[in-house]
Order: C-alpha cells, then structure tokens, then sequence
C-alpha cells in the first residue's frame, strides 16, 4: 500500500465524516423546536427570530431563546387565525411594514434590509414575522373595529371627565407577561425575575425588548405620556405611589401580568379639556305666521343668508328679512341645548345650520371661540380611545387562541 493511496482514503474518510456531520447539523437545525396546531417551528426559525431580537436590543442567553420561542408561537397563532379569515399580506404590504419598522432604527426600507442581512437574518424569517403583523392588525381591525370606536356620547364623556379636574399623567413603559386561566403564578414568577435583574442594574428598554410581549416591546416598553383619567383605577393608585425613576410590583390585568415604569410625572389639564367659550352673532329670521309653510319659507331664507356670511366682521345684507343680535362671551355648556348643538363644533367665522325657535328661525355665527375640543382634537381622541381599546380585546383575542391551540414543545 502506498502512502498515496493511504492519504486518499484518510482525505475520503475526513470528507464523509465532515458531510455527516453538515447534514446532521442541517437536520437538527430545521428540526421541530415546537409544533403549534400542525405549523412547525424549526430551530433555525428560533435562531433567526433571536437574531432579531437581538438586532432590536435584547441580549444573548437562554431566556432570548425563550423569548424568541414565545413569539413565534404567539406570530404562527396570528397567521392561522388569519388564514382562517381569508387574510394574507401581500407584496405592497410586506414593503410598506418593512418601511415602517425601518423607522424604529432611523432607517429606510434598503438600510434596514441591508442591516437585516448583515446580522445574519434571512428575508424569509423577517417576512414571516412582519407578515403576521400585517394580517393580524387587520383581523383585529375587522372583528373588533367597531366595538372598539367609543361612540359620540363615550368621547363626550371622556371629554368631560378630564375637563371636570386637572389630572396627573405619566410616562410609563412597561413588560408585560401574557397570562391564561391557571398561569398568573408562572407569569408573576418570571416578572419577580425580570425585577432581579433591574435591582442589579439591568436596562428597562432591553429588558422590554427581550422578555415583554405587549406592542410597546418593540419601542422598549415604551406607552409614552398617560393621563391617569385613562388607567384602571387600581392601576392609577399604584402609580401614584411609584416615584419616577420606580417600577410597580407586578400587576394583573386581563390576559396577562404586568410592571411598569414611572419615567416621570405631570400635572396638566389639557387645552382641549378646558371649558369652550364663545361670543356669538345670532341672525334671526321671523317667522312670517305660523304652520309648516312659514317654518319652511324662514328656513329657506336662514339657508340663503348662511350662504351669504362670512364671519362675523361681513355679515349678509339682510333687506330687512332678519335681525341681529350680539352673544357676549358665553360657556357653551350654558347655551340652551338646540344652540350648544349647533355651535359646539363650529370654529372662529363658521356659521350654524339654521335652528328653529319659537317665532324664528336663527343662525349662529362663532366670533371667537376660546379653549373647547375641535373636530381635529376630538378625531385624535376617537382614535387614542380606539387604539387603546383595540389593544386590550387583541391582547385578549390571542390569549382565547393560545388556550385552543395544541401546542407542543420538543
């Protein structure tokens, strides 16, 4: 035998046994880590999701694997329940949620994919995650949209809440541990974790990134500034007694357990919640007898000199058909009903619908108007309302999936 030959076979058998070895790392890493409801979740799907967590902040250990794990349970639960809706994100969409998330890093769509490369993320995995994003914003959208949107006398009364007192708010950021039936234990022992580690100094924000599972994750816990008025009222107590710079103990909520950070307080009564004042201009056109035919021939003309005005400093040639009157300043919660209705929403120089009172059918035209809820202000309010309700019931929504699913850790 020549040393040729006995160097071939060596070469040979390093080759063969350097293949097993690739192939069984190839086979273990796509490799059930855990089956939820028949959709497999490899352990190259858990690599590149910590990968991601990592690129967003969280540090390496055994509890980013598990966090890693917990998402992607809680994304293929999202997934399915949105194939069962006929959901699916497509191309425009995957684009626009790439654009959007880019933005938590101070990037575009291009930088961010090119970071994603970088850090060793396949675009699969990240459409895979944002995907589930895109179909489950929908589905919650579809089936809770309009239980979620408070209607006209809820935002009224949100509205007059905060008008009635100066509150509090806070800048908080939390983590938040989701919980079912039977779990509160194990989510409150993770969290008395969680604490450990910032009594020894550890970040909030990346521990949020890490371990939360709430939307604020993301932004490191981040809810930003919180009127008191908006929290739970065992909620707004427990805040009330964290200084800034405290975190709560652990605080169960539907669906889950949570702590939360005080980054710091304010009082305030916001400009919208400020009692609206108004002086007015009231046009009034008599009523020429009595009977339908009058009301609607006053009305015609209330019609025509609407039209005709442009605020309070041009005000319509009136031919003797109607009188004006002067409303000195005047809260519009003490302006009799019909007219409180008619002005609330008015701005400086906008004119009412015709109104009908007992001899005349008057228009109001808004001089000035001081403090009070615009439409704007009142649309932002609708959808802060919105979003925060929205949360809740998705929050609760996946817990519902995740107590029918069949999930099944290898």
């Amino acid at each position: 035998m020549t040393m040729l030959s006995t160097t071939r076979r060596v070469s040979g058998g390093l080759l063969a046994t350097l293949a097993f070895a690739v192939a069984a790392a190839a086979q273990t890493a796509f490799a059930p880590a855990v089956i939820v409801n028949d959709d497999i979740i490899t352990y190259y799907d858990v690599g590149q999701r910590a990968k991601l967590l990592q690129l967003s902040g969280a540090q390496p250990g055994p509890q980013l694997n598990s966090a890693a794990v917990e998402q992607l349970i809680d994304d293929r639960l999202r997934a399915q329940a949105g194939r069962r809706a006929g959901l699916s994100a497509d191309p425009e969409e995957l684009s626009a949620a790439i654009e959007e998330f880019a933005q938590r890093f101070n990037l575009d769509g291009a930088g961010f994919l090119a970071k994603t490369r970088s850090a060793g993320i396949d675009r699969q995995a990240l459409d895979s995650f944002l995907g589930s994003q895109v179909v489950w914003r929908e589905l919650v959208n579809a089936r809770f949209g309009a239980r979620a949107t408070p209607s006209e006398v809820e935002l009224d009364q949100e509205i007059a809440l905060a008008a009635a007192s100066q509150t509090k708010s806070y800048r908080i950021s939390e983590i938040a541990i989701p919980a079912g039936p039977g779990q509160e234990a194990e989510a409150r022992a993770a969290l008395e974790r969680i604490m450990r580690e910032l009594r020894r100094g550890a970040d909030f924000a990346t521990l949020a990134r890490r371990y939360s599972r709430a939307p604020s994750a993301a932004n490191g816990g981040d809810v930003g500034w919180v009127p008191d008025s908006m929290l739970p009222p065992d909620l707004a107590q427990i805040m009330a007694n964290t200084p800034p710079g405290g975190v709560t103990p652990p605080v169960a909520a539907p669906g889950g357990v949570s702590i939360y950070r005080v980054g710091d307080t304010r009082d305030e009564v916001p400009p919208w919640a400020r009692e609206s004042e108004v002086t007015l201009r009231r046009i009034a056109v008599p009523l020429d007898g009595s009977g339908q035919d009058a009301t609607a021939a006053a009305m015609a003309t209330a019609e025509d000199l609407k039209a005709q005005a442009n605020g309070c400093g041009s005000l319509p040639e009136l031919g003797g058909r109607a009188t004006v009157e002067s409303i000195d300043r005047k809260l519009v919660s003490a302006l009799p009903g019909p007219v409180r209705d008619a002005v609330q929403l008015l701005q400086s120089g906008q004119a009412s619908r015709p109104v009908a009172a007992n001899d005349s059918v008057d228009i109001f035209i808004v001089c000035e108007r001081s403090g009070g809820v615009d439409e704007e202000t009142r649309a932002q309010l609708r959808d802060q309302i919105r979003t925060r309700r929205l949360t809740r019931l998705a929050e609760g929504f996946l817990q519902d999936l995740r107590r029918e699913a069949v999930i099944e850790r290898r």
